[in-house]
């Protein structure tokens, strides 16, 4: 009849039918990370076994090189050459090092200096032997020259003072009531001595006037001209 009420104990079997669900869906769940994991853990391994053999068959890669450069893989040996390089790109053998790169210490080893890189930091001005990686797994670094970028060269005041610090005040001249001020950042400027701290600490507000490292006086620390009302 429409209307009547469930057999007794519908509602329990209902309950432990839902809690039983939830038990192989998490069971379910469980397995399916356990055979994620094991297949992650058999990959790592391989790139491990991998990576070992491919190690030891660098010195082999490091003749070839050599014998390339006398101009000695030729013929036979250049398709035997050939062919093992195949075979080890396709096991995902991979070389780096190209002169110009960023030098990078992790992945190269320095084994000499050059100067007069250009940009901001050090680059592989020549590389002296290659490295190589398989995946994610650094092999061997490659041996670079490193070219570092040169000192930036100081501004210099028409009388010859450099400008390396933070403020610079020019020679004192005694034809004026200024003395020519150099503020980092915002170039030569002509103070007087009622302004000179002032535009300073607007430039530099924890600036220290006192310390020789930060302000640099070409000649009379804190003089100013002798200077009378009136003249120009």
């Amino acid at each position: 009849m429409n209307g009547a009420a469930p057999p007794e104990g519908t509602g329990e079997l209902r309950a432990r039918l839902a809690e039983r669900t939830a038990d192989l869906k998490r069971l379910k769940a469980e397995y399916d990370n356990y055979r994620k994991r094991v297949h992650r853990d058999r990959l790592a391994v391989r790139e491990i076994a991998v990576a070992n053999v491919l190690r030891g068959l660098l010195p082999v890669l490091d003749a070839v090189d050599r014998a390339r450069e006398l101009g000695e893989v030729t013929q036979g040996f250049g398709a035997v050459v050939e062919v093992l390089e195949t075979r080890l790109g396709e096991l995902g053998l991979r070389s780096f090092g190209t002169p110009g790169d960023p030098f990078d210490p992790v992945r190269h080893e320095a084994v000499g200096t050059a100067g007069g890189a250009e940009g901001e930091g050090p680059v592989c001005a020549e590389v002296v032997r290659p490295g190589y990686r398989v995946g994610g797994h650094l092999l061997r670094p490659a041996e670079v020259v490193v070219a570092r970028p040169a000192a930036p060269r100081a501004q210099v005041h028409p009388g010859g003072m450099e400008t390396t610090h933070k403020v610079d005040v020019a020679p004192l001249a005694e034809d004026h009531r200024y003395r020519r001020v150099h503020l980092r950042g915002r170039g030569w400027q002509q103070l007087e001595r009622e302004e000179f701290e002032l535009r300073v600490r607007d430039a530099f507000p924890d600036i220290d006037v006192s310390d020789p490292q930060q302000v640099h006086w070409a000649d009379h620390p804190g003089e100013w001209p002798d200077w009378r009302p009136g003249e120009a």
